[in-house]
């Protein structure tokens, strides 16, 4: 399929205020033919990926990541990081979908990527016109290991998207079928969840991540996507240049480590 070359052209933007102003935060998230040196794919949605660090590149006082709030230091008064966070959601609000792996999801269950700002939904169902409330999250795993407390699961405004490979799915609806009774057209039914193998050629462990970017666009009408899906699966859309976009924001703080 088509690869886009990848090309660098650093930009640095700076918000007035700590709660970014939607036309600041807009334009920092601007994605044209004019802004974007590659030009924007025919054969994919627009990938981009939205990461967040303090001065010494950590993203949380905790150790251990138990609360959702830990994200961006949004729950450390006077942090400053309220613009990290406030960024974060409009990366959510901007994308068709969100994608993310089993394993994040299996570390922060409650995790969801639905804009947690009243005037983030308003821009995008209003003014950009979303189809969705929320983008639809996409789930990358290989070995089909999801249990059914997630809360993309629980909530049936988020349609949300397995990918994953042969074994996979196996694995996933013989769980479903055991510990919950239910069919895959059930599952997809009551939680507007779909399972969906998209299996390297020649493997038969690895999703493959053009051809499911190449569904995303095709039947899903997804042109933009926020990957939040970790150092591992961003590894290999940097090879397989599939990455359009990096950006980064940071927290003035220095945190450290444990003593």
């Amino acid at each position: 399929g088509k690869r886009v070359e990848l090309k660098i052209s650093p930009k640095l933007a700076e918000f007035s205020a700590e709660l970014v102003p939607i036309d600041e935060a807009c334009k920092f998230f601007s994605v044209s033919s004019d802004t974007v040196l590659s030009g924007i794919p025919e054969d994919r949605p627009y990938v981009w990926t939205n990461a967040i660090c303090s001065l010494d590149s950590r993203t949380t006082f905790l150790e251990n990541l138990d609360s959702v709030k830990a994200v961006a230091l949004a729950h450390i008064k006077n942090s400053g990081s309220l613009s990290d966070w406030r960024m974060l959601n409009v990366g959510w609000c901007m994308a068709d979908a969100i994608i993310n792996t089993g394993e994040t999801a299996r570390r922060e269950p409650i995790q969801t990527y639905n804009p947690a700002f009243d005037d983030l939904i308003e821009l995008r169902t209003k003014i950009k016109g979303k189809e969705n409330k929320y983008p639809i999250h996409v789930i990358l795993t290989n070995r089909g290991e999801l249990p059914l407390k997630f809360q993309m699961f629980v909530d049936p405004e988020i349609k949300t998207i397995i990918c994953t490979t042969r074994n996979g799915k196996e694995n996933f609806l013989q769980n479903l079928s055991k510990e919950h009774n239910k069919t895959e057209q059930q599952f997809k039914d009551e939680h507007n969840t779909s399972v969906i193998v998209f299996e390297e050629s020649g493997s038969e462990s690895r999703v493959d991540l053009y051809k499911m970017l190449q569904y995303l666009k095709q039947h899903e009408n997804v042109n933009y996507v926020d990957s939040a899906a970790g150092s591992a699966v961003f590894t290999q859309l940097i090879k397989l240049k599939l990455i359009d976009d990096i950006r980064i924001t940071y927290s003035g703080l220095l945190i450290g480590g444990s003593a």
